[in-house]
């Protein structure tokens, strides 16, 4: 590397990668001593600290650092804060309580497996990405794909509280009894039409105006980022559509492989097309290829789940693409009207 820009953003994102790594760990602690609240905030610091350090580094001009170190700085804090609660809570009763029954280990590494993998490969995904645009060239695009994780970190910050409420209902019921299935149903497609609602809209919105938000918030110099941020987005709409609460209902019913299968086939399909699509259409077209692998994971969910628990979970898809499509309309509309006053006013 001859450029000494790049040389320190590959030195910021060796930070990066271990305070991710810091941070993970101490999730992981979190879950195996069931303080999901806890695991919960924690997540919640990350995306808003994450947020407000990127804008305000971007505001101060630190285009290309700005949202290295403000993530950085997110996954470090978020890590502490968990670090401290692990060793003033967990540790202290672990003391207390000396004796460990051993023989519970291999049935831990075997049910917490799959679930480290899925984590795994959510925590490398977009750094892998950011690594496919550093080798290709696209070295402006590398802080583009970071505010768009920033202006994601929105989503996020509704879909984790409601993650953590859905695991322990899918878990108390069997898909195996007739009346837990009612439930399950139930459940399931509540939480598909609450995150439709919540996250359709919020996305639609930052996508439609992007072109206003983006170099308000983050400034002039993001201008050329708009294409580019506006496609990537578009990838977070599978979440609304069923791709959030799959993993989780596999999981609870003990498919833990199949919630693995979504993912990695999602991360390998984005990784190859990103690839393929930037040779003909550029930093374009790599972020094209990104959008398709969550659409293209959701699609096999929807297959798998009709093929293993049958139609009725997603029974109500075309409910979910109405609301969608709905959901455009009103930013639309919004949109149209907010132009239009603006050039009666002009």
């Amino acid at each position: 590397i001859q450029s000494q820009n790049l040389v320190l953003l590959v030195q910021l994102s060796s930070i990066l990668l271990f305070t991710r790594s810091f941070l993970l760990a101490m999730q992981s602690v979190l879950i195996g001593s069931s303080n999901m609240k806890v695991y919960v905030i924690v997540n919640i610091i990350q995306k808003l600290t994450s947020f407000i350090t990127i804008i305000l580094f971007v505001s101060l001009n630190w285009t290309l650092y700005g949202p290295v170190i403000g993530l950085v700085l997110a996954t470090g804090i978020a890590g502490l804060f968990g670090f401290f609660y692990i060793r003033k809570k967990i540790l202290k009763r672990i003391e207390d309580n000396q004796s460990i029954n051993w023989k519970c280990l291999p049935k831990i590494i075997k049910k917490g497996f799959f679930y480290s993998l899925i984590s795994v490969v959510e925590n490398i995904k977009y750094e892998v990405f950011i690594l496919i645009l550093t080798i290709l060239g696209f070295y402006t695009d590398v802080s583009y794909i970071k505010v768009g994780l920033t202006i994601s970190a929105v989503f996020y910050i509704i879909t984790r509280p409601v993650g953590i409420s859905l695991f322990p209902i899918f878990s108390k019921y069997s898909w195996k009894s007739s009346l837990d299935r009612i439930i399950l149903k139930e459940v399931f497609q509540y939480s598909i039409k609450f995150l439709n609602i919540f996250i359709s809209p919020v996305i639609s919105f930052c996508i439609i105006f992007s072109f206003s938000l983006i170099p308000l918030i983050f400034g002039v110099n993001y201008i050329a980022s708009i294409q580019f941020i506006s496609i990537f987005l578009i990838s977070f709409f599978p979440l609304a559509l069923g791709l959030f609460a799959l993993p989780l209902f596999f999981f609870s019913q003990g498919y833990p492989g199949l919630a693995l299968l979504i993912e990695f086939t999602s991360f390998i399909v984005s990784s190859i097309l990103s690839i393929c699509f930037s040779i003909i259409m550029g930093s374009f077209g790599f972020v094209i290829g990104i959008s398709f692998g969550p659409f293209l994971g959701l699609l096999l969910g929807i297959l798998i789940t009709n093929r293993k628990f049958g139609k009725e979970l997603f029974s109500n898809t075309k409910n979910s693409i109405l609301i969608l499509v709905i959901a455009n309309l009103l930013c639309g509309s919004l949109f149209i009207g907010f132009y239009f006053f603006n050039f009666i006013l002009v």
